[in-house]
């Protein structure tokens, strides 16, 4: 039998190995909880403790009556994660931004050699749809999203185009936050000039041209970190933020 304080992490590499070594495929099943507890000498208490483990993870879940099953892979903890240390401390909202700047910046030449034309094509049609909803005076923010999503898939790499993604969803919870008391500032100018950013870069990489890109994608986090620098001053300066920062 196992030593009591080793259970949990015991049970938990052993389903880890389990789907490992059988391959487990998102949505197939794991071993029920009772034969787990058999097959080690365990309580089901303590198998249950080390699935939940995994579940924070977001490897598996349970799925009543069906049992223990694979996830899909996901980055929900980070994202977690991202959003907790956004809200607990302003600076990691500027060193969370430095991390995405580098990440996406050092993706340009890959991205410019594999981007199809048909990508061009549509990230430019969700650009339009951007603008004409500043025009009509509506939020724009998921257009980011889904403009920046359609060219990571081009990479071919799901865990990064999750990554992406989760740095995002960070940031536009971010928004939200009562702890952070961000808002964003109805301003036709500010709106137009993000779109614009993305235009240019869209242009640079649609000629292929690495240098160009850069530049752009270098522009543009530069002029958020100048907003994140003033959303702060006013934070400090003032019991209540009247100011906001626009993630991309």
């Amino acid at each position: 039998m196992l030593k009591k304080p080793t259970i949990r992490s015991e049970v938990r590499d052993y389903l880890v190995d389990q789907i490992i070594r059988n391959d487990l495929q998102p949505g197939e099943l794991l071993p029920p909880e009772g034969d787990i507890a058999d097959h080690l000498g365990v309580s089901r208490g303590s198998v249950r403790e080390a699935v939940r483990s995994l579940e924070s993870l977001g490897i598996v879940e349970v799925k009543r009556p069906a049992g223990i099953l694979l996830r899909e892979t996901n980055l929900s903890p980070v994202l977690q994660l991202f959003s907790f240390l956004i809200s607990r401390d302003t600076k990691h909202m500027h060193d969370l931004m430095r991390i995405r700047e580098y990440l996406e910046t050092g993706l340009i030449p890959e991205l410019v050699a594999k981007v199809k034309d048909a990508t061009l094509v549509k990230c430019g049609e969700i650009l339009d749809d951007w603008e004409r909803m500043i025009t009509q005076g509506k939020m724009h923010i998921e257009y980011t999203r889904l403009f920046h999503r359609y060219l990571y898939e081009e990479l071919e790499n799901d865990l990064l185009v999750k990554l992406v993604d989760a740095f995002w969803m960070a940031f536009a919870e971010a928004k939200g936050s009562n702890n952070m008391r961000v808002f964003t500032i109805e301003s036709d100018n500010l709106r137009r000039e993000i779109l614009e950013d993305h235009r240019k870069l869209l242009r640079a990489i649609g000629k292929r041209d690495v240098v160009a890109a850069k530049r752009y994608m270098f522009r543009h986090f530069r002029r958020m970190e100048a907003e994140l620098k003033e959303f702060l001053r006013h934070r400090n300066n003032q019991s209540e933020v009247i100011g906001c920062y626009d993630f991309d």
